[in-house]
């Protein structure tokens, strides 16, 4: 298999992260999606409550974004390309 780049959003108007993989045709855990599903929502939660700074969500969803490409890349059997 070729390299992929995956795309994912994590606002609060976006696809759940199952569908926008779904599209993407990329396999992954269901429960481990759903538990990153929730933590984009508290993220998102905490940003809107102006809670975080912009700064304190860009390195927080910089963190769960590495987590659910780490997982993708397993699942799919592919290594992560580092950037």
């Amino acid at each position: 298999m070729e390299n992929q780049t995956v795309g994912l959003s994590y606002g609060i108007l976006s696809d759940p992260l199952n569908k926008q993989l779904d599209k993407q045709k990329l396999k992954y855990d269901k429960n481990k999606i759903a538990q990153f599903e929730v933590q984009r929502g508290a993220i998102n939660t905490l940003r809107f409550s102006g809670l975080l700074t912009d700064s304190m969500v860009d390195k927080i969803l910089s963190k769960l974004h590495k987590k659910i490409i780490a997982h993708i890349a397993e699942a799919n059997k592919q290594a992560v390309a580092k950037a």
